[in-house]
């Protein structure tokens, strides 16, 4: 379960800042999750090698994909991770996803795949700034078991948070849990961080639930400040009214 609550204000005061300010602020980078997990320019390295391997016969390939699905051959699985990596447009990403979902049509019988499309498709809808796409096909229920590793997750919220869509990041909190994709560190800092940037009574009130259930191995120092900060502006806020009525 959740540490101690003398825990948490210990760790908390390494990371929140407190001074003659309202709200209480969290001290923090732009980006919650590591490159480590990002792992962003290894995509971008990655579809360099493949682009440089087709020896700008792209278009070609590209082709060579869509006779595929108009003809209903079968897909290999390197066709769907090229197309994930040669992605330079929306067009060519609508083919992708065609491509994707033909092939998952295709395997669905199969218990085990050989590659992970979720965390590859997620980054290239990063690439192409299609954050709203990529929350769609993750919900979509027909397509959920490509979706089974929690880092799938936590990318989406990421992207999700970049855009300041909170009740985004929650709502994708919330699917995890309904297919139960065990929760990690990353995606609770990511809900936690959610929450304290809503600054709501209804976050806190949310904030104490979803506390309640956390192993103290998934909570970080810096998802512990945004906890307490929470707390703390709600209880400041609560206090300042009550004060304003008086």
């Amino acid at each position: 379960m959740a540490a101690s609550l003398v825990h948490v204000l210990r760790f908390a005061s390494r990371h929140v800042r407190l001074n003659s300010s309202f709200p209480v602020a969290v001290e923090g980078r732009r980006y919650l999750l590591s490159p480590d997990v990002l792992r962003y320019d290894n995509y971008l390295k990655q579809s360099s090698i493949i682009a440089d391997q087709m020896e700008g016969r792209i278009d070609v390939f590209h082709g060579a994909i869509a006779d595929k699905l108009q003809r209903e051959l079968p897909l290999a699985e390197n066709d769907v991770k090229h197309m994930l990596h040669t992605c330079r447009t929306q067009e060519d990403f609508k083919l992708a996803e065609k491509a994707l979902k033909s092939y998952h049509e295709q395997t669905q019988h199969i218990r085990r795949r050989h590659f992970r499309y979720g965390p590859v498709l997620m980054r290239c809808c990063q690439h192409l700034g299609l954050e709203e796409k990529a929350l769609e096909l993750v919900t979509d229920q027909s397509l959920q078991d490509i979706f089974l590793d929690v880092t799938t997750y936590c990318l989406l919220m990421h992207m999700l948070f970049t855009r300041s869509d909170y009740k985004g990041v929650l709502r994708v909190f919330e699917l995890m849990h309904s297919r139960s994709i065990r929760a990690n560190a990353n995606s609770y800092k990511l809900a936690f961080a959610a929450l304290y940037k809503q600054n709501t009574p209804e976050a806190f009130a949310r904030c104490k639930g979803l506390y309640e259930g956390v192993q103290q191995g998934d909570l970080t120092d810096e998802t512990t400040g945004f906890i307490m900060a929470l707390a703390l502006n709600q209880v400041l806020s609560a206090l300042y009214l009550v004060d304003n009525s008086l």
